[in-house]
């Protein structure tokens, strides 16, 4: 492990921020020649701002998110009314099925990935080995919710605790 200025732009792989050329990161080059990186940046931002890290949204401005908000919600509206054609129901409210699909997939919070790594440590294993185990770079490639995550500590604890 390094301590380096990036030479170009990378991703954090524990959060997946932007890092532009120029900041200082952690820099892991593995054995097998994978490089990964983490940001010092995006995790002090974390810390002052009362442990809620949202990556950073560069290019977009606050009315385009709006807008694209807006226009996802449109399109929810609209889907949900040709379904309800379609298997001829009118009787379920639109406003109830959206917040059905809102709730079926939860991604999971940085509260949820925090309890994680936390449960992942006390057992004895590090972020290194959860990713070979997985045979992936991020674990944020195989877990897209909540429950995903949940589901994914079970099996390690099955599997891999020592």
């Amino acid at each position: 492990m390094a301590i380096e200025r990036l030479r170009k732009d990378a991703r954090c792989n524990e959060c997946g921020a932007l890092l532009k050329a120029g900041t200082r990161a952690k820099v892991y080059r593995r054995s097998d020649g994978k490089v990964l990186v983490y940001g010092f940046d995006c995790h002090q931002r974390k810390q002052q701002n009362d442990n809620e890290h949202l990556p950073p949204r560069e290019g977009f401005s606050d009315e385009a998110l709006a807008e694209a908000l807006a226009n996802i919600q449109r399109a929810l509206w609209t889907i949900v009314e040709l379904l309800k054609q379609h298997l001829g129901t009118k009787e379920v409210p639109t406003e109830q099925v959206i917040e059905e699909i809102a709730q079926e997939v939860k991604p999971p919070s940085q509260k949820d990935w925090a309890r994680f790594w936390g449960t992942v440590k006390r057992l004895g294993l590090d972020r290194d080995a959860v990713h070979e185990y997985l045979g992936v770079e991020s674990v944020k490639e195989v877990v897209k919710s909540a429950k995903d995550l949940n589901d994914l500590l079970e099996r390690i604890k099955q599997d891999l605790a020592f």
